[in-house]
């Protein structure tokens, strides 16, 4: 959920690219034994989904009120996931639980925003 957004830090951005890149990397070009696994691939998005919320502890004054409900959201659909108790639906549920934690992604980039000055109407 753009990291620098999150955290007006280019360390921190450069860290979410490099996880993207060796999470495609390991996807499309690794060894078969790490290309062929599934929990691998879910592992290291869960991983970037977890990394995504962090700006809202660490690039904030204190705890971003937007971290419960994110975070809430998204390890609702990590167990979701993981259980699948809606067979073939299960998929199309986690991704709608996608929608909160985005939501409050978003809320939280504005508010850094709106501290930094950068928002009109903040």
């Amino acid at each position: 959920a753009g990291s620098y957004a999150m955290s007006q830090d280019m360390a921190y951005t450069l860290g979410a690219a490099l996880l993207s890149l060796t999470t495609v990397f390991l996807m499309w070009f690794a060894h078969p034994k790490f290309r062929e696994s599934e929990s691998l691939a879910t592992g290291l998005v869960a991983v970037g989904i977890i990394y995504g919320l962090l700006p809202m502890i660490f690039h904030r004054e204190s705890i971003d009120p937007n971290l419960l409900p994110a975070a809430s959201a998204i390890l609702a659909g990590f167990g979701l996931f993981q259980c699948d108790p809606l067979g073939v639906w299960t998929d199309s549920a986690w991704h709608l639980l996608l929608v909160p934690y985005v939501h409050f992604c978003a809320l939280s980039a504005v508010s850094l925003d709106s501290h930094a000055g950068r928002c009109a109407d903040g």
